[in-house]
């Protein structure tokens, strides 16, 4: 493929020749050539190119937090979340057989033992009988996130990213099955406790079902606790002990697994997007959730669950 048609490829919208992304990635623009007439090789055929002649990486420092890993270690804090996340995987022993020092050893923090909270023996005894769920929230803007995207060099190849005057907003709830990647997700125009409340419901139901009880670990925005939430209050005690609710703390999305899922999802839909029209990124954000909801190992591996199929069967090899 010659340049000047490389550089047209660039320049088209993904979605135009069914590529479901909001922007060019180098993996994805390396598979979308691969498939064209007269190339050789095919998706995942070997590393993605350097980047061709004629084209720049455009704004590498953007939005880092939505792309990256955050910063390591694992402050005392954290314990809670970290212990259960952990406790939870299929490979690792039960509770009886796994006492905190062992667990804490497993993270590569068994000095941090007097900063684990005192209810954590007591979620630890609830894992074998329960389901752990990751919760947040995604936002949906007709405004697009801004990130690294291939450009063509020079000032004049800079992408010019449309700005709306009306920056229509709706958010996606969203909650994935930390041993099994099922997603149960739906959208609302607002960060509501209303939304919250329907989708805890839907949870503790499917779990129910399957003859257990739903331990769900979410952030602790006001509109996600029974201090802030009297909906919250009702819907805690209308399940009783059919719903734990366990907080992460504030300002640490890293301590939430989910958040890595979102990274996924805004590169595929609001990053860059070419959307004028709402709904159109609104049937985007929906194919997306289509998409991952039907591949719960694709869910596994984006938030880093050791229950990934592939990851187990690595283990097992090793």
């Amino acid at each position: 493929m010659s340049l000047r048609e490389l550089l047209r490829v660039v320049d088209l919208d993904p979605h135009t020749v069914d590529v479901p992304s909001a922007n060019w990635t180098t993996g994805l623009l390396a598979d979308y050539l691969a498939k064209q007439p007269g190339r050789r090789g095919g998706p995942g055929d070997g590393a993605p190119p350097p980047a061709p002649p004629g084209l720049r990486l455009q704004a590498p420092d953007l939005d880092r937090g939505a792309q990256g890993p955050g910063p390591g270690g694992l402050p005392g804090k954290r314990l809670r979340a970290e212990l259960l996340l952990r406790a939870a995987l299929p490979t690792a022993p039960g509770p009886a057989d796994a006492p905190l020092p062992a667990l804490l050893a497993a993270l590569g923090e068994p000095d941090l033992l007097p900063d684990v909270p005192a209810d954590v023996s007591e979620l630890l005894a609830l894992l074998p009988r329960a389901d752990l769920y990751v919760q947040d929230e995604v936002q949906l803007a007709l405004h697009p996130t801004l990130t690294r995207t291939w450009s063509r060099r020079g000032r004049r190849g800079q992408w010019l990213v449309h700005a709306p005057g009306n920056n229509q907003k709706c958010l996606g709830f969203g909650a994935v099955d930390w041993r099994d990647g099922y997603l149960c997700f739906g959208f609302s125009p607002r960060r509501d406790a209303e939304t919250l409340c329907l989708q805890l419901d839907d949870l503790v139901a499917r779990s129910r079902a399957r003859g257990r009880i739903a331990i769900v670990l979410l952030d602790n925005a006001r509109t996600h606790t029974p201090k802030g939430s009297r909906l919250v209050r009702a819907t805690l005690a209308r399940h009783g002990d059919a719903l734990r609710l366990v907080y992460t703390p504030a300002y640490d999305p890293d301590s939430n697994p989910i958040e890595r899922l979102w990274r996924v999802f805004r590169r595929r839909v609001t990053h860059n997007h070419h959307r004028d029209d709402f709904w159109g990124l609104y049937q985007d954000a929906e194919d997306e959730v289509g998409r991952l909801q039907a591949d719960a190992a694709s869910v596994l591996r984006h938030i880093g669950s050791p229950s990934d199929p592939g990851a187990l069967a690595l283990d097992s090899a090793a």
